[in-house]
C-alpha cells in the first residue's frame, strides 16, 4: 500500500532527525515518528479487515474465512507485521516519555535510535506492505496453532514486555552519557537522582508486568494447543521470553537496596542495560530462525541486522560503564551476607546463574554447529536438572529475605521471626515424607513452600495491628504487594512440583471396549467426522471412569486444514482442583473401529495458573499509588514498619 509505505519512509528520517534536533524540537520529532508509524499500523490493519490479499503479507496470514479476531492477530503472526508492531509500541513508549518536559533529550535519542534501526529493517528487508504482482482469490490463512484465545492475547503482551523494557535502557544510558552527576541516588534520592529510580522502577514494573502475563499465556497456549501434556519445553523461544524476565527480576529486588542504602548502583545499571540487551537477543532468536523453534520465524537476513545491532548496543554499553565506573559505585559496601542486603545480593546471584544456565542450553547447539561441526540437542533434562537446584534455593531465600534485618544480623531475629516458619517446614517435611514423597524437589518444595507462606503470614500478623490490613496496601502497596507475588511464586512452584508425579498412557481402544489406565477406565463410544469451511477432521467420543464412577465424556480431535500439511490435535481435558485428566489423539484405524489416544494425568497443574494469576494481582497492587499522609508528605512506610519490628535503626537509611 502506498500510504503504509510512505508513512515507514516518512518515519525513518523523523527518527533520524529526533537523535540530533534540538531539545525544543525532539519531543515534536518523536511525536511525529509516532503518528507515521501509527498511520503504517492502521494501514496494515485495514488491509486485514478488507482482505486486501495484493499484499503479500496479508495473503501469507489471513483468509476470507478466518474470523475477525484471528485476522487481527495475523497483524504479528508473521516476521514483518510483528516489527512493525514492535516499532509501534516503542514509538507509543516514546511519545509517552517525551509528555515529561523535564526529560533527558539522551533518552529520547536513545529510544529513536532503536526505532530507526527496527524502521531500517522494515523499509529494506521486511516490508509489510510489499505487493504480489497477481493477487490470489483467497489467503493462505493463519496457521492453525495460532488461531487460539491464548495467542491472541499472548504475543501482544509478551512485546509490550519486551519494548517496555527500551525505556529503562534509555534511562540508563543517558544518565551514563550525563555522568558525572548525582547518578542515580544516594539512598532515598531526592531531586534528578530520586526521580531516575522511580521512573526507571515503574517502566521496569509494567514491562515485568506484560511480560509476566505473556510467558503465563504462552504457556496457558502450549498447554493446550500442542497436544503433549505440558506447558513448558524449554523451546528457545520460551527461552528468549525468560531471558529478560530474570534480569528484571533481579533489579526489581535490588534497586531497593540502592533506595534503602545506596548500594549496587553499578549493579543495577548493569542490570538495565542487560535486560534491554536479552530482549534484542530473544528477538534475534525468534526472528532469525538461526535457532530452530516452532515459534521462529526464518530469516537470516534479520539476523545480520540484530547481530549487528546487538554488538553495537554492548560495546557502547560497555564502553559507558567502564568509562563511568567511578561515578556509579555505591556509597555503602556489603557488611554482611547475613542481613537483608546480603540475601537480596545472593537472591541477584542465583537469579543470574539461571540466566547463564538458559543462555547456555539454549546457544549450545548452535555453538556446537558453528565450531565443531556437529547437531546437538538440549532438551528438557538439561534446563530440569540445572534450573531445579537454583529454584528450590530462591524459594527458600524469598522467605528469607524480606525477613532479614538490614546491614547485620540482629540478635533474637531467629526466634522472632523464624522459629516458626522453621518449625512447620520441618512438620511439613515430616507430612509429605509419610505421605510418600520421596522426590527431592517435590519434598523441597512442600518444605520451602510451607516456611514462605509461613514468614509472609508472620509478616502481617506483626503488622496488621498496628496499622490494620486496608493501611498495608494504602501506605506500602510495593512492599504488600510484593508479598503476594511471593505468594504466587508459591503457588507456580507448587504446580511445578506435580509434574513430579506426572503419569502418562499411551492407549490403544477400541469401540465399546473398556481399557484400564491407572485408575481411570476408558472407553471409544464412537468416532465422527467434522467438515468445515477451511479444515475437516475426525472426532473420537471417549467417556471415562474412575472407581465406577463416570466422570464424564472427552472429544479429542485431529484436524487437517486447509493450505496445511499437517494435521493438528485439539485435546479435551477435565480440569480438577488437583490434577488435570488430559486426553490427545494420535490416530484412528482405517476401519475406524479404534484409535490411537494419550492420557496425561497431570497432578497440581492447576496451581501453576493460579500462581501466575496471584502474581499478576500482586504486581498490580505493587504499583498502586502510595497513600499521602495528612501532612501531605509521602509515607515511608516500608522504613517504618522495618524500625517498628526492630529490623532496621534510623540511621541505617541514613
Amino acid at each position: 500500500m502506498i500510504i503504509g509505505n510512505l508513512c515507514l519512509s516518512l518515519a525513518l528520517p523523523a527518527a533520524l532527525y529526533s537523535i540530533f534536533a534540538p531539545a525544543r524540537m525532539t519531543r515534536k520529532a518523536a511525536h511525529l515518528v509516532t503518528l507515521l508509524v501509527s498511520l503504517a499500523s492502521i494501514m496494515l490493519i485495514f488491509a486485514f479487515v478488507t482482505d486486501n490479499f495484493e499484499i503479500k503479507y496479508v495473503a501469507e496470514y489471513s483468509s476470507l474465512g478466518l474470523p475477525l479476531a484471528y485476522k487481527l492477530a495475523g497483524i504479528w503472526a508473521g516476521l514483518d507485521g510483528s516489527l512493525l508492531f514492535w516499532v509501534w509500541l516503542l514509538a507509543i513508549c516514546a511519545s509517552i516519555v517525551a509528555i515529561k518536559k523535564e526529560i533527558s533529550p539522551y533518552i529520547n535519542s536513545t529510544l529513536q535510535i532503536i526505532a530507526a534501526f527496527f524502521l531500517i529493517m522494515l523499509i529494506f528487508s521486511a516490508n509489510p506492505f510489499t505487493e504480489l504482482s497477481h493477487a490470489p482469490e483467497d489467503g493462505q490463512g493463519l496457521n492453525p496453532l495460532l488461531q487460539n484465545f491464548f495467542m491472541i492475547i499472548h504475543p501482544p503482551a509478551l512485546y509490550i514486555g519486551y519494548v517496555g523494557f527500551s525505556v529503562p535502557f534509555a534511562y540508563a544510558i543517558s544518565m551514563l552519557i550525563r555522568s558525572p552527576s548525582p547518578l542515580v541516588g544516594e539512598g532515598r534520592g531526592e531531586g534528578e537522582s530520586g526521580q531516575w529510580i522511580k521512573d526507571v522502577r515503574i517502566w521496569t514494573i509494567i514491562s515485568w508486568l506484560f511480560l509476566t502475563v505473556g510467558n503465563l499465556l504462552g504457556a496457558c497456549w502450549a498447554y493446550v494447543e500442542l497436544g503433549w501434556g505440558g506447558f513448558w519445553a524449554w523451546d528457545p523461544v520460551e527461552n528468549a521470553g525468560v531471558m529478560p524476565w530474570f534480569t528484571a527480576t533481579a533489579f526489581l529486588h535490588s534497586i531497593i537496596i540502592q533506595e534503602r542504602r545506596g548500594m549496587l548502583k553499578m549493579w543495577n545499571i548493569i542490570l538495565v542495560i542487560l535486560t534491554f540487551l536479552f530482549t534484542i537477543f530473544g528477538t534475534f532468536i525468534t526472528r532469525s530462525g538461526i535457532i530452530q523453534s516452532v515459534h521462529s520465524f526464518s530469516d537470516v537476513t534479520i539476523g545480520m541486522y540484530f547481530i549487528v545491532f546487538l554488538a553495537i548496543a554492548f560495546l557502547f554499553s560497555l564502553y559507558l560503564v567502564i568509562s563511568r565506573r567511578r561515578e556509579i559505585s555505591g556509597r555503602n559496601r556489603l557488611e554482611s551476607l547475613i542481613s537483608r542486603e546480603g540475601a537480596f545480593y545472593i537472591n541477584n546471584l542465583l537469579l543470574i546463574f539461571a540466566l547463564v544456565a538458559i543462555t547456555w542450553g539454549t546457544c549450545l547447539p548452535l555453538f556446537a554447529e558453528w565450531f565443531i561441526g556437529q547437531k546437538i540437542e538440549v532438551g528438557p533434562p538439561f534446563f530440569n536438572r540445572v534450573m531445579a537446584p537454583i529454584g528450590i534455593a530462591l524459594l527458600f531465600l524469598t522467605g528469607i529475605g524480606p525477613e532479614m534485618s538490614w546491614k547485620k544480623w540482629r540478635k533474637g531475629l531467629f526466634k522472632k521471626e523464624f522459629l516458626w516458619p522453621a518449625v512447620l517446614a520441618v512438620a511439613a517435611g515430616i507430612a509429605a515424607f509419610a505421605f510418600g514423597i520421596r522426590k527431592w524437589f517435590p519434598f523441597l518444595t512442600a518444605v520451602g513452600s510451607v516456611f514462605l507462606i509461613a514468614t509472609i503470614i508472620d509478616e502481617f500478623l506483626h503488622t496488621v495491628p498496628h496499622r490494620g490490613f486496608a493501611a498495608l496496601f494504602r501506605f506500602a502497596p510495593r512492599r504488600y504487594g510484593g508479598y503476594a507475588v511471593h505468594l504466587g511464586v508459591v503457588l507456580l512452584f507448587i504446580g511445578i512440583a506435580g509434574g513430579a508425579y506426572k503419569s502418562e498412557y499411551n492407549l490403544s481402544l477400541k469401540k465399546g471396549e473398556s481399557v484400564p489406565a491407572g485408575n481411570y477406565n476408558l472407553t471409544l463410544n464412537k468416532i465422527n467426522w467434522v467438515q468445515g469451511a477451511t479444515s475437516e477432521g475426525v472426532i473420537a467420543d471417549v467417556s471415562i471412569e474412575s472407581k465406577g464412577a463416570k466422570l464424564g465424556n472427552l472429544s479429542p480431535a485431529l484436524y487437517l486444514h486447509k493450505n496445511q500439511p499437517k494435521t493438528i490435535a485439539e485435546v479435551d481435558l477435565f480440569v480438577k482442583p488437583l490434577k488435570d485428566i488430559y486426553l490427545a489423539l494420535g490416530g484412528i484405524s482405517d476401519d475406524e473401529n479404534s484409535a490411537e489416544v494419550v492420557l496425561t494425568i497431570n497432578p497440581l497443574i492447576s496451581f501453576v495458573w493460579l500462581g501466575g494469576l496471584v502474581m499478576i494481582i500482586g504486581t498490580i497492587l505493587a504499583i498502586l499509588p502510595v497513600k499521602k499522609r495528612p501532612d501531605n508528605r509521602e509515607q515511608i512506610a516500608e522504613e517504618e514498619i522495618d524500625i517498628e519490628l526492630g529490623r532496621a535503626d534510623k540511621e541505617d537509611f541514613v
